[in-house]
């Protein structure tokens, strides 16, 4: 695909140090700001950050930044080159991805990755039952990102002694290294309203319509 940039509108760059070791990196202003509101505030504003035209992410990790990177001048998540029988990257990138849009107000960014998050589960037959913690230390009650990944649990995986609910919250509670107890109390309430809606589960692909996991502002809509 051939991308047609209005050479004007990029002509301003900023710069973003990322993590620890500070690696700096060179983005167009004007596209960064058009995908992300925080970004947009933080470069047009009187703060130091638009005089200086650069910006630390000290909390950032390389390998997440430059996956950002490639999307927000593709509209493209990367190939996942370390297993290459999956187009999908793998699933702590994924999530990592999806909370830098969220703490960056990159909404599309959120939306793309919570897709391939859903396509991951469906076609590549795999959950992401060692990633539970990491979605739960890094979003907050009712995120989209909570919703999908107990979905996933729910619809897409079969735990030790997953035969009901009561089973489930012992599994869950016994295994506290994978499971925050917040999540294992929203696995137990999808899994109730499944039994009550005797929707089929333990390997049944995710049916509901991508959008019910995206981030809308406003009036917005897929």
């Amino acid at each position: 695909m051939t991308y047609h940039f209005v050479s004007k509108s990029y002509k301003e760059t900023v710069t973003l140090i990322i993590g620890t070791t500070k690696e700096r990196y060179v983005l167009h202003k004007d596209l960064l700001c058009f995908y992300s509101d925080f970004f947009r505030a933080a470069f047009n504003s009187s703060f130091k950050e638009a005089t200086e035209r650069e910006i630390e992410l000290p909390d950032t990790e390389i390998e997440v930044f430059e996956a950002f990177q490639v999307w927000l001048y593709t509209q493209d998540l990367p190939q996942n080159e370390a297993l290459p029988t999956s187009v999908y990257l793998e699933w702590p990138l994924l999530i990592k991805l999806w909370v830098f849009g969220d703490r960056y107000q990159i909404p599309l960014l959120q939306n793309n990755a919570i897709d391939a998050i859903t396509d991951k589960a469906n076609k590549d037959n795999t959950v992401p039952i060692f990633w539970i913690n990491l979605t739960y230390e890094n979003t907050v009650p009712g995120s989209r990102l909570r919703k999908a990944i107990t979905d996933i649990m729910v619809y897409r995986s079969k735990m030790p002694g997953s035969t009901d609910v009561e089973n489930i919250a012992s599994s869950c509670l016994q295994n506290s290294r994978y499971w925050p107890k917040e999540a294992c109390l929203d696995v137990m309430a999808e899994m109730s309203l499944a039994w009550k809606n005797k929707a089929p589960r333990f390997g049944s692909a995710i049916k509901k319509e991508k959008c019910h996991y995206h981030v809308h502002y406003g009036d917005e809509h897929c």
